[in-house]
């Protein structure tokens, strides 16, 4: 029997997939993964199903959708422990499986059939159980950098440099801890799974020096607006999070802050290039499958908005990459098979040579790596945040992005294909009505396969539950107050407010000090 071959796939946090310029993008550089998507098959159409990182996740570890795990968003359900995964089918196949960064896992610990951990996570503590923090802690920088992931609270989505030198940063943590492992398992006839995830580039875009200087501002491509992208046609969760995550509308911090995210992902790619010539200098790379993805990625202020949670391209489009050199036909083949994150786990058992009786709701892609066969035409998302705060749902098909806030009942309807970047908008026209209505009878039906129909659906239509909340957050953030301009949300001014600020109202003090 020959040896089963090494995976490693890496993984980032909130990176889009026109940050590589293999990808179309002529204003950026990433060799290394431009080089990746080279030598296999980049699926150009592959959305997060739930564009939010513990959701996502999730459904990349167990090959199921977020109806299936329970997890419908970061604070909404916890995968069972005893669920299949991964890495317990690989485990099962005679891999050692090792994690290296970040994982985001509830509850953060739980090694769903890791061997072996080694974590830094995005929001640590020196307290204990995260192995960058206490790396950080040995080397004496806690001692005066209490935020070393970037500073958060009031500078989320302010440009920074980070205060780490570029060695001692998570990115590069992670990189180096990889390459160890990669260097350990060289002469072991144990194949090995890998799951190395990055940080960047999540906000706080802090790349360290040198990479803030990757790109100028001036060579940035502006946001992408249109005459829809304003607050009489955002949904309840474009105003609560993605509008006003960050409320500076100066076109060249928008710019400035484009930069620095794109020298996070230019500081990524550096390291990707390590780990792959790692594999290269130990004879390995033949024999391993590295695939590339993301969790979701950002709007970055396409549309006026920024963050996640929501289906247009700058958020829930990601890179989706496969390179299996001697199985997968070098080239840099792209495929127009809509993708997601529960294909991760059945098409990775697959190219692996395993058979696997671990149920999924995803679909094998490796029988369309080497033609042009189409593995599936609808890609189906949903995003539920508790009675309270209502839920988001997709439907994605060849041409039409439907999306449905049940919050305010309000549609979005996107035609992918018309050139527009999104920026026309269809839902109030009574000509495409009919397109709704099938988009939703591909959602209900979606639903009903998994037996939650009654919780989304009343008859034909989805529930609009018309929430109070959602005149209160417009009402704070449409007309807020004017200490509270730079940040509605929980981002404050990147200065110090006076007293019976915003500030003062999340702490509860009347002065900052």
């Amino acid at each position: 029997m020959s040896r089963k071959p090494n995976i490693i796939m890496i993984m980032t946090d909130q990176q889009r997939y026109d940050s590589i310029s293999a990808n179309g993008s002529t204003r950026v550089h990433t060799p290394h993964l431009d080089a990746l998507a080279e030598s296999g098959v980049t699926f150009e159409r592959a959305y997060a199903n739930c564009p939010e990182c513990v959701p996502a996740r999730h459904e990349v570890i167990s090959g199921r959708n977020a109806l299936s795990t329970g997890v419908l968003s970061n604070s909404v359900g916890m995968l069972d422990p005893s669920s299949p995964t991964l890495m317990k089918v690989l485990r099962e196949n005679g891999y050692h499986t090792q994690a290296i960064g970040k994982m985001h896992f509830k509850p953060t610990r739980e090694h769903f059939g890791f061997h072996d951990m080694k974590l830094s996570e995005e929001g640590a503590s020196a307290s204990g159980g995260d192995e960058h923090m206490a790396y950080l802690k040995a080397k004496g920088y806690l001692d005066y950098i209490p935020e070393p992931n970037g500073t958060r609270s009031h500078m989320y989505y302010i440009p920074q440099v980070s205060q780490l030198p570029k060695e001692h940063h998570s990115t590069h943590w992670v990189a180096d801890e990889s390459i160890a492992y990669i260097d350990a398992k060289a002469k072991s006839r144990e194949p090995f799974f890998l799951f190395t995830s990055f940080i960047q580039p999540h906000p706080p875009f802090d790349p360290p020096t040198p990479y803030q200087y990757a790109y100028l501002p001036n060579e940035m491509e502006p946001p992408v607006r249109g005459p829809y992208d304003n607050a009489d046609n955002y949904n309840f969760w474009q105003i609560r999070q993605n509008l006003y995550k960050c409320s500076i509308t100066d076109p060249y911090f928008i710019k400035t802050m484009r930069a620095y995210y794109h020298g996070c992902v230019k500081f990524v790619d550096d390291m990707v290039g390590r780990i792959a010539d790692t594999l290269t200098r130990n004879g390995m790379r033949e024999d391993t499958i590295i695939f590339f993805v993301s969790d979701h990625g950002d709007f970055l202020g396409d549309h006026g908005c920024f963050g996640k949670r929501s289906w247009f391209d700058g958020p829930a489009r990601i890179p989706f990459i496969f390179s299996y050199p001697g199985t997968i036909a070098p080239g840099g083949r792209n495929s127009a098979t809509i993708a997601g994150h529960t294909d991760i786990m059945p098409t990775l058992l697959a190219l692996a040579g395993i058979t696997s009786a671990a149920p999924t709701d995803g679909v094998d892609l490796s029988s369309v790596m080497n033609n042009n066969d189409c593995a599936r035409g609808t890609s189906f998302g949903v995003l539920d945040f508790g009675e309270r705060n209502g839920s988001l749902h997709a439907v994605i098909d060849g041409t039409w992005k439907y999306i449905y806030s049940t919050a305010d009942g309000r549609e979005t309807l996107l035609n992918v294909t018309d050139g527009s970047n999104e920026c026309v908008h269809y839902e109030h026209d009574r000509a495409y009505d009919a397109i709704k209505t099938k988009l939703r009878g591909r959602l209900r039906e979606h639903y009903r396969k998994l037996g939650v129909e009654p919780r989304y659906f009343s008859g034909d239509m989805l529930i609009d539950q018309h929430l109070p909340i959602v005149q209160e957050i417009k009402d704070r953030y449409l007309h807020p107050d004017n200490d509270s301009n730079q940040g509605r949300l929980f981002q404050l001014p990147a200065w110090f407010p006076p007293a019976k600020t915003m500030q003062d109202r999340i702490t509860g003090k009347d002065n900052i000090f």
